[in-house]
């Protein structure tokens, strides 16, 4: 064959590897995924990592979207502003369909500065604050608003368990979830007619004492104390009140409720409440199903950012399945609400906010099993 001849063989070669290979990318649905994989917060987003990917597996396992299928592409936000900007750049580069995550309002914050310009459809599992929640724009969100959430506090503490006068320590590095939270708590609750003694915000990465906060929140004899941390700073916080009152009674915000709140708590955080939007200890079938095989894969117990980031996952998928040519995915989300979710009808507003049913479990026995 002539020098000419087997050039024209090589570009003809490689024109037809550069189709294959295009077609292969056609056939690929790629869906972002962000979340802390690594810090204080890992837990939370490792469990909705976890979750996401099996969603992503059942899915795939039943004809992908339009045949195609789906690529989870994972990102770390590394709890840090910048970090999660970076990550959600690196998104958009890769021309992900829609995001999932992130768990945190901070890190939602921070993503949606990147993702809201790109016009990028960003559904987050967990996130709940006032400042993310009644605007027209392409964050989604599966959690209810804090406002809902602390209301559901509020009642809880006051009608129910007759607490008057609670104390509040919360966290400083999560300032845009914690300092929405109390607000909504304080208002509801006063409205109820308890008191607030105080409001004590700390940021534990450089708390190298907790003497001081732990008489703050002691002091005046409150009824209870309240808690809105991660399940890290839970748990130790937990243990420095116990060393000084044994008895009093310890409430966490819903952010807290995972696996590893019981696990570093030890027996600081038996007794401890704790509101989940999801039931752990349902019987529905197709929950009971995801949960056997979130054991099965991963060896540990699935979270409440387990099961609203499958169903996040799922909720995306289901509406690219059924969007038109001429809608936008934002438009097909909203237009194929309510969706069945593992308990619970998800059902999103114009703005693309939802509400969860609240469930009150508190640690016993190293288990969360429901508040009597």
């Amino acid at each position: 064959m002539s020098v000419t001849g087997k050039r024209r063989q090589t570009v003809i070669l490689l024109l037809i590897v550069t189709a294959v290979l295009s077609g292969c990318r056609e056939e690929v649905v790629n869906i972002g995924f962000i979340s802390g994989l690594s810090g204080g917060n890992a837990d939370l987003g490792e469990a909705g990592r976890n979750g996401a990917m099996i969603a992503v597996e059942e899915i795939n396992a039943s004809g992908g979207i339009h045949g195609k299928t789906v690529n989870l592409v994972i990102r770390d936000d590394g709890n840090t502003y910048d970090q999660a900007v970076k990550s959600a750049g690196e998104l958009v580069d890769e021309k992900v369909v829609m995001i999932i995550g992130p768990f945190s309002t901070f890190m939602t914050e921070a993503v949606h500065s990147v993702t809201e310009p790109a016009k990028l459809l960003t559904l987050t599992p967990t996130a709940s604050a006032m400042q993310i929640t009644g605007k027209d724009d392409y964050l989604f969100k599966l959690n209810s608003s804090t406002r809902d959430n602390a209301g559901a506090y509020a009642r809880q503490m006051h009608d129910k368990h007759g607490f008057g006068k609670v104390s509040i320590a919360a966290d400083e590095q999560n300032r845009a979830f914690s300092e929405s939270w109390v607000n909504e708590f304080t208002g509801q609750y006063k409205d109820l007619g308890g008191e607030l003694l105080s409001a004590s915000y700390f940021d534990s990465s450089t708390l190298d004492a907790y003497s001081t906060l732990v008489g703050e929140l002691l002091e005046g004899d409150p009824d209870a104390i309240l808690i809105v941390c991660s399940s890290v700073d839970t748990a130790r916080l937990a243990q420095q009140i116990r060393k000084v009152d044994k008895n009093i009674p310890l409430v966490t915000s819903e952010w807290a409720g995972t696996r590893q709140l019981i696990e570093l708590g030890g027996a600081a955080v038996e007794g401890m409440e704790v509101m989940q939007n999801v039931n752990l200890l349902g019987r529905e079938p197709e929950f009971l199903s995801f949960m056997e095989k979130y054991r099965e894969r991963f060896r540990v117990e699935p979270s409440f950012s387990s099961i609203m980031a499958y169903e996040s996952v799922k909720i995306g998928a289901e509406a690219l399945n059924l969007k038109s040519e001429e809608q936008s995915l934002k438009e097909a989300v909203i237009a194929g609400s309510p969706y069945q979710g593992l308990q619970q009808k998800i059902e999103f507003d114009r703005f693309g906010d939802s509400r969860r049913i609240p469930v009150f479990v508190s640690v016993q026995n190293r288990n969360y099993l429901p508040v009597e």
